[in-house]
Formats: structure tokens, sequence, C-alpha cells
């Protein structure tokens, strides 16, 4: 026969050592003078906010400007020079002539 002693046992030890959660933390509703944390932001950091929400709520892509290009890649009018390319990569990583 199997029986729920064993761990009836333990529960009543362990029961005994329970400290209610209310118990352990005191608290400071009652004391004059307790003030809570508090925020406040800069006008700065406000219109860093506020930039920050404009760009989150723009698109990384201008459409407009992706398909201008489709249209001039599929007629055969977009030509870029080589002497372009080249300058573009200079540009990009000539200034980091170390190799990093």
């Amino acid at each position: 026969m199997i029986t729920n002693k064993p761990i009836d046992g333990l529960l009543s030890v362990y029961g005994k050592n329970r400290i209610d959660a209310s118990s352990r933390v005191k608290s400071t509703a009652g004391i004059q003078g307790f003030k809570r944390d508090q925020l406040e932001l800069s006008d700065t950091a406000r219109v860093l906010q506020i930039a920050n929400q404009a760009l989150k709520n723009t698109t990384d892509i201008r459409l407009d400007k992706v398909e201008a290009l489709r249209e001039k890649i599929e007629s055969g009018q977009y030509r870029v020079s080589a002497a372009q390319i080249a300058e573009a990569i200079l540009r990009e990583y000539g200034n980091n002539a170390s190799g990093d």
C-alpha cells in the first residue's frame, strides 16, 4: 500500500519554518517624510525621446527612390561608371588604411 506519510512528515517539518511574506517586508507607508523615487527628464532628454520615437515610426527604405531606380535599371537607363564605384569604395574604406 502507498501512503503519503513520508511527504506529510516533510511538510510538517518544513511547514513549521515557513515565514509569511508579509512578515518579512516592513512597510514604510506609515513613516512621515517618506519620499517615493522620482525621475525627471531634462528638456534635451525629452527632445531626444521624441526624435527617437519619430525615427521608430519611419521606414528605413525610401520606396519612391527604390521604385525610380528599379525603373531605370529595367529600362537600361541606369549607368554607373567604374570611377564612381571606385570613389565610393575609397570614401567608405579609404580612411581605414590599417586594414581593420
